[in-house]
């Protein structure tokens, strides 16, 4: 229509403006004269030519409104008082080291076709472009690195960008808001804004969507990052760069938070939580979500229906507060869904609530101050937890939630929470569920299952584990066959020395069976005298001083069997008691056990 910038080419001569009139106007002593307060303003007009206001100062607002400018503006270290560019469609704009006292607004329908410049500006109020758009496809349609914005940036409003958009090292002393816009630059960088200094937070929510990479790396945001309901998009690389990143407030990467490609937050610093629920990573060929060495002051939130499609990476990171995972889903079939190694938090861990992995959660070496929750959790036989050399507080787990593989080795725990499994049958059925590398056996995790049991008043189950320790088929599958008949000696006869009665029931048992044989031997008459005046034979008495060593009940020493069998059963009788005796005696003082 006749008041459509797009349309500016088919406007009459007497819409024309031509660009060094403007020119004059601005920089012409005696023009200025002729200027009120309230500025230049062009409204509706075709600007024919390229407008340079090169090193100008302009102490007025220069407004121009739903006009056009085909060649663009040139302002090269100009200096402005204010300047508007509202529902304006130009060229390039090249305005290196410009200077705008007040506000510098390209809004409400503003459209630039080729770059915009802003290389080293200052802008003492606000920079405005929402409901702008910046087409420059094939390059920067936005380039103010270094910009110094003492009040707000806002690139929002339905703003659209096609090509990057640059603030690196920029610094913004109110906020950067660029909800509900659309940064599309599908081959590289849609949004970059490196080592950027916002003292106010930074907003990419609302119906945000950027094609290409968002960067903010070694950015520092005084308040919060907020990416609610944003959707970033880079399916070959990186979807959201913010490593290094520190951010007073908290950060939200969450409320239907949609990414494809990798989000990374390697070695950022958070002042708040990092809350990722109700959102969805997806980079199944690696990393969904990346955040290595992160800090953060309170807690994680990886829960309501948060999903990742490829690993997600916690490994070395710092947590004050909780992690929760719960009703989360992480999804690396072949290889690491979720990898906390070495993560140390503050509170408690939980995995409950129909959190679902389908590949390996892995927590080696982690610290976990409070409680590690495992409960709830959905088709558990889908994936595989490590917990080797992990330090937690409590232990607060179910036997339905158990998965497919366990590594212990290493785990260090205070106590079992109440309503988690504590009998012996059942915490066995939970050892045995661990994968030994290599088929080493490893006899930490038994140890460590029954001095928790001891320590909460269940000696019995604690007993029947370190017993279990010894006949694990891990362990025996190493042995050869002097050990292995050694090994199971050892846990007929004492127990392993967790039930040293046992030897007692075996001596009394053998001694009977002897009393037995010898009285059918005495009435056989197959005994012989060795002694002089032996006393009144008792073959009770007699298999008893045979069988325990190192005591004289006057009866072995006097007679000794003649028949060929009650001979050999009676060297056997001899050196049974010599075995069983010295188990029990060692059984007794604990040795074997250690």
């Amino acid at each position: 229509g006749d008041g459509d910038p797009a349309e500016a080419d088919k406007w009459g001569k007497e819409r024309v403006l031509r660009a060094d009139r403007i020119e004059w106007l601005c920089t012409d002593r005696e023009a200025i004269k002729e200027v009120t307060h309230r500025g230049v303003g062009i409204k509706g007009a075709r600007i024919d030519g390229e407008v340079d206001l090169s090193y100008a100062k302009i102490e007025f607002l220069l407004s121009i409104q739903h006009s056009a400018i085909p060649r663009g503006v040139v302002l090269q270290r100009c200096q402005l008082h204010a300047l508007f560019l509202i529902g304006t469609h130009t060229g390039p704009i090249t305005a290196d080291g410009l200077r705008v006292e007040h506000d510098l607004h390209m809004r409400n329908g503003f459209h630039a076709a080729g770059e915009v410049r802003l290389l080293g500006a200052t802008v003492g109020g606000s920079f405005d472009c929402r409901n702008a758009h910046f087409s420059n496809p094939d390059g920067d349609a936005l380039v103010a690195d270094g910009i110094d914005v003492k009040g707000g940036v806002f690139l929002s409003n339905e703003l659209k960008a096609e090509g990057t958009v640059r603030l690196l090292g920029a610094t913004i002393g109110g906020s950067l808001e660029c909800d509900n816009s659309h940064f599309s630059n599908p081959d590289g960088v849609a949004l970059g804004a490196d080592g950027i200094d916002v003292k106010g937070g930074v907003f990419l929510r609302n119906e945000f969507k950027a094609e290409g990479t968002v960067r903010l790396l070694g950015a520092t945001i005084g308040g919060t990052l907020d990416c609610r309901n944003g959707h970033f998009g880079n399916a070959d690389g990186e979807a959201l760069n913010a490593d290094r990143i520190e951010v007073k407030g908290a950060v939200f990467l969450n409320k239907e938070f949609k990414a494809v490609g990798m989000v990374s937050l390697l070695g950022a610093t958070i002042g708040g939580i990092l809350d990722c629920s109700e959102a969805k990573f997806s980079n199944s060929r690696g990393i969904a979500l990346g955040a290595d060495g992160i800090v953060v002051n309170g807690g994680v939130f990886l829960t309501n229906g948060f999903q990742a499609e490829g690993t997600v990476r916690l490994p070395g990171a710092t947590i004050g507060g909780d992690l929760g995972c719960a009703n989360g889903h992480c999804s690396n079939q072949n290889g690491i869904a979720l990898q906390a190694d070495n993560i140390k938090v503050d509170g408690s861990v939980y995995f409950r609530e129909n959190f679902r992995a389908e590949g390996d959660v892995v927590f080696s070496g982690a610290s976990v101050t409070q409680a590690f929750h495992w409960w709830g959790v959905k088709d558990s036989d889908q994936c595989t937890l490590r917990l080797d050399s992990a330090k937690i507080g409590t232990l607060w787990d179910e036997e339905k939630s158990w998965p497919a593989k366990l590594y212990l080795d290493g785990l260090v725990y205070d106590r079992l929470e109440s309503e988690a499994p504590t009998d012996s049958a059942a915490r066995l059925r939970w050892l045995q569920r661990q994968a030994y590398d290599k088929g080493k056996f490893v006899p930490q995790p038994y140890v460590q299952l029954a001095k928790v049991l001891q320590e909460m008043g269940h000696e019995a189950d604690a007993r029947r584990i370190l017993i279990a320790k010894q006949k694990d088929p891990a362990r025996v599958a190493a042995m050869n066959i002097l050990q292995f008949l050694w090994h199971h000696v050892l846990g007929w006869t004492i127990g392993y020395g967790y039930r040293p009665w046992q030897a007692a029931l075996w001596i009394a048992g053998f001694i009977l069976v002897g009393s037995f044989l010898f009285c059918n031997g005495a009435d056989s008459a197959q005994f012989q005298e060795i002694g002089g005046d032996p006393p009144v034979f008792n073959t009770f008495v007699y298999s008893l001083d045979s069988f325990i060593p190192l005591i004289d009940l006057h009866q072995a020493k006097y007679r000794l069997p003649t028949g060929c069998w009650l001979r050999v059963y009676h060297w056997l009788h001899i050196g049974l008691g010599w075995l069983l005796t010295t188990l029990l005696v060692v059984g007794l003082t604990g040795l074997v056990r250690k």
